[in-house]
């Protein structure tokens, strides 16, 4: 390379690192995996599951961006080892018996991030659900076999809180949130339990636009 064109390359390039890291705008497909429990309920195991759905983001400054998300798929639940089946009667071979719950929602949230750098960020926000199916399953009392039963009507509709959480974005997005639940998930009475969800997800971006 001649020195005219090794002078024309270097007075180009702050041009092009500074266009390189202008914010963008994004929208992609989310999946990842969701490990839940229940405050407020002792013992409540951890659960695990996948969850499925679609992102976006929207540039508001160089440091600040909202992230709405959608999940389709999106599991709270527990192992109890005190069995809460709602109102109505109960299945009477799972009563006093330890049972899987896995409650699945369509979950919709709006973090605001701040982002220290162009790939490390940090973000805060509400997050709302609504339940779609929910199910218990345990042994029987008799031969040990599984029993799987449905147990929506034990839920509540519609849960509400704050997640936040921490992402690395580079070609893809990875991302670790915390849900915390400030609504009783369970229907009972004497049920205390609120949704308690850690997220990792990873975000594949199908459009991305530069902000102009």
């Amino acid at each position: 390379m001649n020195k005219p064109n090794l002078f024309l390359v270097l007075l180009m390039l702050p041009t092009t690192l500074c266009f390189a890291q202008q914010p963008s705008t994004e929208w992609g497909i989310a999946v990842g995996g969701t490990l839940s429990t229940y405050s407020g309920v002792s013992p409540a195991d951890p659960s695990p599951n996948y969850s499925l759905g679609v992102y976006a983001a929207f540039p508001i400054s160089e440091k600040f961006s909202i992230d709405p998300k959608i999940f389709f798929k999106y599991s709270g639940g527990a192992t109890l080892s005190l069995y809460y089946p709602g109102p109505g009667p109960a299945p009477a071979q799972l009563i006093n018996s330890e049972v899987k719950r896995t409650a699945n929602y369509i979950s919709i949230m709006a973090p605001l991030s701040y982002h220290f750098s162009n790939t490390l960020g940090v973000n805060f926000g509400p997050q709302f659900m609504i339940l779609t199916s929910s199910t218990d399953r345990g042994r029987t009392d008799g031969n040990g076999d599984f029993l799987t039963t449905d147990s929506k009507d034990a839920m509540h509709q519609y849960d509400a809180g704050i997640t936040t959480g921490v992402t690395y974005q580079n070609r893809i997005t990875i991302g670790l949130m915390h849900y915390y639940g400030i609504m009783y998930a369970i229907k009972q009475n004497d049920s205390p339990a609120k949704n308690s969800i850690l997220h990792l997800w990873i975000g594949i971006p199908i459009i991305r636009k530069s902000k102009s």
